[in-house]
């Protein structure tokens, strides 16, 4: 038995492409992650070890279609050790009996792939809508993160950050390990700024030029931006009572990522006001519906009483007798 502890997708592909030269097979291997021990532990063997069991230039290629790469990348980001297992089965089927089983739906091991990558994805899609960054001067950042990261921060700023320069701190709780995943997202999208994610898995930072990954951490105590005020002073005049559906809103916005964010500390009250609202607004007179389409209207015949009187002092011009 063999027993392998891997902590991301790179690994377990190199682990796994030696792993299939040297033909072993799924049910001889454990995997695990993180500070994870096997019961198979001390006869864990290394991966040079399994190198030598093949000689150099007798090592098969190995090659996977590219649907699998990128099912597998993704479903890497599980938070779970079984996706090594799975993917490793499925690598497996794939090099030794069909090259189109990753597109067999009914295959056990694609269920499950699919399910994690389905799973990941939709993690990744509420983080690109839910992390919130606090405005924050570069003053505050030695009580939020570590000096290191600090200094990585202040590069490429003007001064050494005490000017009133911002940096942008978001703390994030995914379900999933995708941090690193999205950090290109983010810096391609907030290029222009300093700022850090903060997650318990992993923290990322991006100081307009480079990319910078650490350890996770705890949630900063004393982490909030005073332009949530006005944030929430926006939030709360642009919400519609009459389109309340709060089962649909709990769908698309999860309770569980509520506590991280400003403007969810408004919605029970909202909620709660959103009849009275609604039967208020029934109440009221009700506007014209023609309100628009007479105004334009109205513009509409002042352009062309200007492009009319334009047209006669033009006509008044070229008949007027030339002067000597």
């Amino acid at each position: 038995m063999y027993y392998f502890n891997v902590n991301h997708f790179r690994e377990w592909r190199r682990c796994a492409r030696s792993l299939l030269q040297a033909r072993i097979s799924p049910d001889e291997i454990e995997w695990g992650s993180g500070n994870q021990h096997s019961l198979f532990e001390p006869m864990a063997d290394s991966l040079d070890e399994i190198d030598s069991l093949v000689p150099a230039g007798r090592k098969p290629a190995i090659t996977m279609p590219k649907a699998f790469v990128e099912l597998a990348e993704t479903a890497a980001c599980y938070r779970d050790s079984k996706k090594w297992q799975v993917l490793y089965r499925l690598a497996w089927k794939l090099q030794n009996h069909s090259r189109h089983i990753i597109h067999d739906l009914t295959d056990s091991d694609v269920i499950v792939a699919r399910d994690m990558a389905k799973s990941v994805s939709r993690d990744m899609h509420k983080m690109k809508a839910f992390v919130r960054f606090n405005d924050l001067e570069f003053s505050c950042l030695p009580s939020l993160i570590n000096a290191e990261s600090v200094e990585f921060l202040k590069r490429n700023i003007s001064g050494d950050g005490s000017s009133g320069e911002s940096c942008f701190v978001a703390w994030f709780e995914p379900d999933h390990l995708i941090v690193e995943k999205l950090s290109p997202f983010f810096a391609k999208r907030f290029t222009g700024m300093h700022w850090c994610i903060l997650t318990p898995d992993q923290c990322v930072f991006w100081n307009q030029a480079e990319l910078r990954l650490a350890p996770g951490c705890e949630k900063p105590a004393g982490l909030a931006d005073p332009m949530h005020g006005m944030w929430k002073t926006y939030y709360k005049s642009i919400y519609n009572p009459a389109r309340l559906k709060e089962q649909a809103m709990q769908s698309e916005m999860p309770k569980k990522y509520w506590k991280n964010l400003p403007e969810a500390e408004l919605l029970p009250e909202l909620i709660e006001q959103s009849s009275a609202r609604t039967q208020k607004m029934l109440e009221n007179e009700r506007t014209p519906a023609d309100r628009l389409s007479r105004k334009s209207s109205a513009l509409r015949n002042a352009q062309f009483e200007i492009q009319r009187t334009l047209e006669k002092k033009r006509q008044e011009v070229s008949s007027a007798p030339p002067k000597n």
